[in-house]
C-alpha cells in the first residue's frame, strides 16, 4: 500500500448544499448545551466528572479497559496488575492533557502546532508510546493495521514523513480561518488530522482533544468541555469506516454528515448529563447539609464530585477541616445517611477509602456501588 497523499484544506469536493439542515440542528443542540453550562455557578465542580469520562471514552477507542470508577480507585491507592495500571495512567494523562489545553487557551486562545506537541508530550508521559518521539512530529513512516503486520498488509499508510510538516502547516492555517462554516470546518479538521497521523502514537486521542478546543476558539462554548468520544466509542466501527472511505474513495461528504450527526447526538446526550449532574448536586446539597449539620457539608460534596472515590483523610484535608476528629465524625454521618460508602476499610497506617455511589452510578450508567 502506498502512503496517502493529503489534499490541502478546504476540500473542494464538499457539497455544502447537502449540509444546511444538519448544520442547523447541530448548531441548535450545541447552543442549548452551552446555555446549560453558562447557568452553572460552580462549573469546575459539576463538569469534573464529564472530563474524566471523556478521558475514559477516548482511551477506550484505543483499547484501554479502565472504567471511570477504576481511575479514582487507582488514584486512591488501589493496586491493579501492570496492564490495568497502565490503562489507568493513560486515562489520567488524557485528562491532564485536556486540563493543560484549557490553561494554554487562557494565554493563547487558538490552536497552534506547538500546543498540539505539548499535549502529545503530556499524553504519552510514562505510558505506552513514551519512547515514540513523545512531543514531536514524526520523521519516519508509520502505518495502521493488525498488530504485528507489515506495511504492505496495512489498512492505512499515512503521508510520507517529508510531507507531514507541509500538511500540518496547511491544517494550522485552516483551523484559524474565519470564512468557513465552523462545524463543517471542524469535521474537516478532525479527519485531516487523523489522515496526516503526525505522531507515531496517540493520534486518535489528540485529534479528539482538538474538537472541544476548536469549539471554544469559535466561541460555541466558553469552556472546552464538549466531548465526542462517547459517540465515537459507541459507533467505533462506523467512525473508522467513514474515515477509511475518505482515504480510499475521497468520500468527504459522507464523513461530514456522520460528524455533524455525531455532534447533534452527543450535544443532546451532554445536555442530559449536565441536567442529571445538576439535579444530583442539588439533591445531595440538601441531604449533606441535613445529615451533617456542618458548615463543611458543601465543601465535602464538592470534593466528592471532583474525586468520587477518595481516601477519607484526603477528603477531610480537601475541605479545610482542621480537626481530624470533627472530620471523621462528619464522614461517619454521611455513611450513616447512606450517601457515601466505605469502599475499603481502614487498615494499619492506611486510611479508609470512601466512595460516592450516586455520582459513580450516574456517570457509568450502571450500578457500581
Amino acid at each position: 500500500m502506498q502512503p496517502f497523499v493529503t489534499q490541502n484544506l478546504p476540500i473542494d469536493s464538499i457539497d455544502y448544499c447537502r449540509l444546511p439542515i444538519l448544520i442547523g440542528q447541530a448548531n441548535r443542540e450545541i447552543s442549548l448545551y452551552s446555555g446549560m453550562l453558562e447557568a452553572i455557578p460552580n462549573v469546575d465542580v459539576l463538569l469534573a466528572p464529564m472530563t474524566v469520562q471523556e478521558a475514559v471514552s477516548s482511551s477506550k477507542i484505543e483499547g484501554t479497559q479502565a472504567s471511570f470508577s477504576e481511575i479514582f480507585k487507582n488514584e486512591a491507592g488501589e493496586k491493579y496488575d501492570s496492564v490495568k495500571s497502565a490503562d489507568a495512567q493513560e486515562v489520567i494523562n488524557y485528562k491532564n492533557a485536556l486540563l493543560e489545553a484549557e490553561e494554554m487557551f487562557k494565554t493563547r486562545p487558538f490552536i497552534h502546532l506547538n500546543m498540539i506537541k505539548k499535549l502529545h508530550e503530556i499524553l504519552l508521559s510514562g505510558v505506552r508510546g513514551e519512547n515514540k518521539s513523545r512531543g514531536n512530529f514524526r520523521n519516519i513512516q508509520n502505518y495502521i493495521g493488525p498488530y504485528g503486520c507489515k506495511i504492505e498488509d496495512a489498512t492505512y499508510v499515512p503521508p510520507e514523513p517529508q510531507n507531514v510538516m507541509s500538511s500540518l502547516d496547511n491544517l494550522e492555517k485552516f483551523i484559524n480561518r474565519d470564512d468557513i462554516e465552523p462545524l463543517a470546518q471542524l469535521s474537516q479538521i478532525h479527519a485531516q488530522f487523523e489522515l496526516i497521523h503526525p505522531f507515531l502514537d496517540g493520534n486518535g486521542r489528540i485529534g479528539r482533544i482538538l474538537i472541544p478546543l476548536f469549539l471554544q476558539q469559535k466561541q460555541y462554548i466558553k469552556r472546552p468541555v464538549f466531548y465526542l468520544s462517547e459517540y465515537f466509542e459507541n459507533n467505533r466501527g462506523l467512525y473508522y469506516q467513514k474515515l477509511n472511505r475518505i482515504s480510499n474513495n475521497n468520500e468527504w461528504n459522507d464523513w461530514i454528515e456522520f460528524f455533524l450527526e455525531a455532534i447533534c447526538r452527543q450535544a443532546k446526550s451532554n445536555s442530559q448529563k449536565v441536567k442529571s449532574m445538576i439535579d444530583l448536586y442539588n439533591s445531595m446539597k440538601q441531604i449533606f447539609t441535613e445529615a451533617t449539620k456542618s458548615e463543611f457539608a458543601i465543601k465535602i460534596l464538592d470534593a466528592l464530585f471532583i474525586k468520587p472515590i477518595i481516601k477519607s483523610v484526603d477528603l477531610i484535608a480537601k475541605t479545610g477541616i482542621i480537626s481530624k476528629r470533627s472530620g471523621r465524625a462528619i464522614v461517619q454521618k454521611l455513611i450513616d445517611a447512606k450517601v457515601i460508602v466505605v469502599y475499603k476499610e481502614h487498615k494499619g497506617p492506611n486510611s479508609s477509602i470512601i466512595a460516592f455511589p450516586g455520582l459513580i452510578n450516574l456517570v457509568e450508567n450502571r450500578k457500581v456501588f
